[in-house]
């Protein structure tokens, strides 16, 4: 009987690819009938030239325009291994990425259906036609009427199908949505992860029906995808989607590792763009990676704080959710 599994790795588009036997057979030497990629978000979908090293499969270096690429092993047996990222490759977003493929009771969340992402304000027509190949009809803005007017999702003509939903949250440090700012004119020493789990207590006290309605429809049952986003990607937009995985029966640890995924692909970037401006002002930006970053101490506080207070958000629903 043919066996046909997914396996979540480094999938990069314009990269090379290291498959090792191991994962791919439990035989000790399975014949290999063709590599393949195929990506939904480009509808590509071709053979690739790989080398065998070492028993090990070596693809030099994946298609580079590629968006969602799932490369495929097809065995002489019939079985097939698919090895995919969750991120997308987009040029004007760094956080977009799938929020599905995690296992739970029933079987594993269902992959393309839920996607999250930073500010959508900066993508390309090239980034707006994988989104809207990868079967997104639906996406959920979670910022409040500033932050849209000062970075505004500018949806192409051409995608009209696309519908757009604003659920405004506000998540405040010091008594603003711009800490930046405060922090650039001294007026703040340091943000640590404990404010920042007191912003998400806040947050889901100021907002507790406003993440229901969100969970409702990410968790309605389509034959579309839905993207949910804020401005980083991280904070509100990092506890709706774990809250969906929680409700759907995703084990704590991989909704964990789904939250401080942010710290790999948006801090970095973000640190990087802040570090000259704090330096020009003096001031030391270690101080406030809390803040710029995805710290799990603020994700456990704010956990905490939603089963005590709010359980409808972190408890898993009876049906769970079937691939």
């Amino acid at each position: 009987m043919s066996e046909n599994k997914v396996i979540v790795t480094k999938v990069f588009p314009g990269r090379p690819l290291v498959i090792p036997h191991g994962v791919i057979s439990a035989k000790p030497d399975p014949r290999i009938r063709r590599v393949k990629v195929r990506d939904p978000s480009t509808s590509k979908e071709c053979e690739l030239k790989y080398e065998v090293v070492s028993r090990d499969i070596v693809i030099q270096a994946l298609p580079a325009e590629l968006g969602s690429p799932r490369v495929m092993v097809e065995l002489d047996d019939g079985s097939e291994v698919t090895f995919r990222s969750r991120e997308v490759n987009l040029s004007g977003a760094t956080n977009f990425r799938d929020s599905g493929g995690y296992h739970v009771k029933a079987g594993i969340l269902p992959w393309d259906r839920v996607f999250r992402s930073d500010n959508l304000a900066k993508l390309s027509l090239a980034d707006w036609q994988k989104i809207h190949s990868l079967g997104i009809r639906r996406i959920v803005d979670l910022r409040v009427a500033e932050e849209r007017s000062q970075s505004p999702t500018k949806l192409p003509e051409d995608f009209s199908d696309i519908e757009l939903i604003s659920i405004p949250m506000s998540g405040e440090i010091a008594g603003t949505m711009d800490a930046i700012s405060v922090i650039l004119k001294g007026g703040l020493e340091s943000i640590t992860a404990f404010d920042m789990g007191e912003m998400y207590r806040i947050m889901l006290g100021s907002h507790f029906d406003d993440f229901l309605v969100v969970l409702s429809l990410l968790e309605e049952d389509s034959s579309s995808a839905t993207l949910v986003h804020c401005t980083a990607g991280k904070d509100r937009t990092g506890l709706v989607v774990a809250f969906y995985q929680l409700r759907s029966g995703v084990r704590i640890e991989d909704v964990l590792s789904d939250y401080v995924r942010s710290n790999i692909l948006r801090t970095p970037f973000r640190v990087e763009f802040l570090t000259p401006v704090f330096n020009e002002a003096g001031i030391d930006i270690t101080r406030f990676i809390p803040y710029l970053s995805a710290p799990p101490k603020a994700f456990f506080e704010a956990l905490a704080f939603a089963r005590k207070r709010y359980p409808a958000l972190v408890y898993p629903r009876p049906e769970g959710r079937l691939n």
